[in-house]
């Protein structure tokens, strides 16, 4: 079971900061590295999801408690243990004017299903590996049938992990993506910057009625930020700007030239900018689980007592109190909800602009081998995974 994925995502008003002139309007957001891929099927990373986040939408969104609500699908239902009835909303058009239908949710779920078909290469579709096939029943209604019954079907049509893409897509869809967020893609360069502009007219701003978009399911992580912004100028365009060290980001907060930054600062240099002048800092619980994994086919390590003999030697409490001091807890068990999981999505931002698009989050699973060691923590953190000769550590990370 993978758990959600935080996300908080605000597009509205902003100010000007304190950094070089700008175009106005221009949000400037910190990414640790560049998207793997803009195409929603294909995207399994942080980076992806939190710039697709802002450009495709989901079947379901998830809340704040991870209750999934509806989005692109008005309602569903099941008829029976194998059956899914999606019906969608009416009105909702592609970046590129394509009214959004359910023949585009079908050829999203089938090149899910089967990759070769749009020439993909994916690792998502394990996570449709219960459905048999997709159906359009009519012009704004979905049905999938299931091979076998499958409760986490709904939660992975969900905000942070599915995204629809218009009939047709392929595997190259990723380099020109096109979707129905508020915001449509304008240009990448590779390990410098990813440009979105406002999609004037989205579904979304219309049934808010207020131009700015909102999505909360459930920033708990640690971060800074602001929410609220000052003028009423509406952010039209977000430049999401690589910058791979977390000391050079922490820099560009500080002095204004970016406006905010999602899991790319650690929870101690976010503790330690809690009071710098110009930001404002938010924290709350996270989902986060660092952990050792033992390499059983090791001669050394395959005699439980000496794994036993390394747990006990190790002394959590002070692990955790030396390298989380913003925030962390001893946790009983490897995985938060399940053993692949999705963590929280930190917001940074500078007061006044305009909350900075942040979030989305991506998969982080330790590979190891063998028992877990000791060494198990629970709280906010970020969103990468290392696994490598006789163990594995793993983050969840990401923002929802």
């Amino acid at each position: 079971m993978t758990t959600c994925v935080a996300l908080a995502i605000l597009l509205g008003a902003m100010s000007g900061c304190h950094g070089a002139p700008r175009e106005a309007g221009t949000v400037v957001v910190v990414l640790e590295s560049s998207p793997n891929n803009l195409d929603p099927r294909q995207g399994t990373d942080a980076q992806s999801e939190r710039v697709g986040g802002l450009i495709f939408d989901a079947l379901v969104k998830k809340d704040e408690n991870y209750n999934l609500r509806p989005w692109l699908a008005t309602s569903w239902e099941q008829p029976d243990a194998l059956t899914w009835v999606f019906h969608l909303r009416d009105g909702v058009r592609f970046q590129d004017g394509r009214p959004l239908e359910a023949e585009d949710v079908v050829w999203t779920i089938e090149s899910l299903i089967e990759p070769k078909l749009a020439g993909l290469i994916t690792a998502k579709s394990g996570a449709f590996a219960a459905v048999d096939r997709a159906e359009a029943r009519d012009r704004l209604t979905v049905v999938v049938r299931m091979k076998r019954p499958d409760a986490g079907l709904l939660f992975n049509m969900s905000d942070g992990l599915f995204g629809v893409v218009p009939r047709g897509a392929g595997g190259d869809f990723g380099m020109h993506p096109v979707g129905s967020g508020p915001f449509r893609f304008v240009s990448q360069v590779q390990d410098k910057e990813v440009v979105l502009e406002r999609n004037e007219g989205s579904w979304s701003d219309r049934e808010q009625g207020t131009g700015n978009r909102e999505q909360k399911t459930g920033n708990r992580d640690q971060g800074t930020g602001n929410r609220n912004t000052n003028n009423g100028e509406k952010i039209e365009r977000v430049r999401f700007e690589v910058v791979p060290d977390t000391i050079t980001s922490a820099l560009e907060l500080e002095k204004g030239s970016a406006d905010a930054a999602s899991n790319v600062l650690t929870p101690d240099m976010v503790y330690a900018l809690r009071d710098a002048p110009g930001l404002e800092t938010t924290s709350g619980p996270g989902s986060n689980v660092w952990y050792l994994n033992f390499n059983v086919a090791d001669p050394a390590l395959r005699d439980k007592r000496v794994r036993q003999a390394v747990a006990e030697a190790m002394d959590r409490e002070a692990i955790v109190a030396a390298t989380r001091s913003a925030g962390g807890h001893i946790a009983s068990s490897r995985a938060v909800g399940g053993g692949c999981g999705r963590g929280a999505g930190a917001l940074s931002a500078r007061p006044g602009a305009g909350g900075g698009a942040a979030g989305g989050g991506g998969t982080s699973c330790g590979t190891g081998w063998g028992a877990a060691a000791a060494v198990v923590e629970d709280q906010p953190g970020r969103d990468d995974a290392a696994a490598g000769g006789g163990a594995a550590t793993a983050t969840e990370g990401g923002g929802d």
